[in-house]
């Protein structure tokens, strides 16, 4: 069966909502946190109600974690996958020696967050919000939110819900509830039950697979560097010094990147390959399968399957890669 020509996302792909069930968010309080910040992450710090890719690098370039920075007036909330959340955490309080910073894990009830993405998720936060009888102002359209941007939005007793839209092809949202009510965010998660299911952990990796985005242990570890492994937006090049940056920028400028990670697309059906397979191209070896799903069930019946691969940063787009002694997986490469 001949690979899919490309990958367009359908706007019929249905709404889904997932609850965060471990930790994985750092507040950052006090007065030097944005400066502190900025002279420590690979990103940009974000305006007031803003998000931003950001990344904590060795001084060697070398990842530590990756994940996002949200602006709230008194804050910065840097979320990351659960994995990476400590090693953020130590690695920043390491450089925290005369800044006025505080760096508070947020653990527990009080700070959880939902993630809802798909076309009409905007409508299913709005429903939430009302069903919990929380104060939206007057005239806020989530719809017409680009993504890095958002509303910080009070409510009862000190509590802040945090909303976010995130950086992906389709409307990708993110609720963080801070200092809130014992039993709210559970009584959100109820609620955004009723707009429809809860993601399953095939959709979920459907969908981050498809927006291009590494997972620590599949495409990440501690030797993966930014311009390489799909994190190039995480790291500004040319605006200020942050730890790390000689070697991102010598990398960037000097044009010396072996390798990068591409999206694959397959037969809908197809088997993939266990992770770490080699891949081949006409034969040679042209890098590695690191991670893949097949179209779930609920999803529109023409989407391909979709991977992820560490491959030979000259194989150009539209190639085909194959893997198995039989070549039975074939798949093709789409733009960097």
């Amino acid at each position: 069966m001949a690979a899919p020509r490309g990958f367009d996302i359908p706007r019929d792909l249905p709404a889904r909502w997932r609850r965060a069930r471990r930790s994985e968010a750092i507040r950052v309080t006090g007065r030097d946190r944005a400066d502190f910040l900025r002279r420590i992450l690979s990103g940009q710090v974000p305006p007031v109600g803003g998000v931003s890719r950001t990344a904590l690098l060795t001084p060697k370039g070398a990842l530590i974690a990756a994940g996002t920075a949200s602006t709230t007036s008194d804050a910065i909330l840097l979320e990351t996958d659960w994995r990476r959340r400590d090693a953020l955490l130590t690695g920043l309080d390491r450089y925290r020696i005369a800044d006025d910073v505080e760096l508070t894990p947020l653990d527990g009830e009080p700070n959880g967050s939902l993630l809802l993405q798909g076309f009409g998720a905007h409508r299913t936060i709005g429903d939430v919000l009302a069903d919990l009888e929380w104060p939206i102002p007057e005239g806020l359209e989530l719809s017409a939110l680009p993504p890095g941007s958002g509303a910080d939005l009070p409510g009862d007793g000190g509590a802040t819900l945090v909303i976010r839209r995130l950086f992906r092809p389709w409307p990708a949202w993110r609720l963080r509830f801070l200092d809130a009510p014992n039993g709210l965010v559970d009584a959100a998660a109820s609620l955004g039950r009723r707009s429809g299911p809860e993601a399953r952990p095939e959709e979920r990796g459907y969908l981050r697979i498809a927006a291009g985005e590494p997972r620590w242990g599949s495409e990440l570890d501690e030797a993966s560097r930014v311009a390489e492994c799909g994190l190039a937006a995480h790291a500004r090049l040319g605006q200020g010094c942050y730890i790390g940056q000689e070697y991102v920028a010598r990398q960037a400028h000097r044009g010396r990147i072996p390798r990068l990670l591409r999206r694959l697309v397959f037969p809908a059906g197809t088997a993939t390959p266990p992770p770490a397979a080699g891949l081949r191209l006409e034969g040679r070896p042209a890098g590695r399968f690191t991670s893949g799903f097949d179209r779930p069930r609920a999803f529109p019946p023409d989407l391909p399957g979709v991977g992820l691969a560490i491959l030979d940063a000259k194989i150009p787009e539209g190639a085909i890669v194959t893997a198995g002694e039989d070549r039975g997986f074939r798949a093709r490469v789409l733009a960097a």
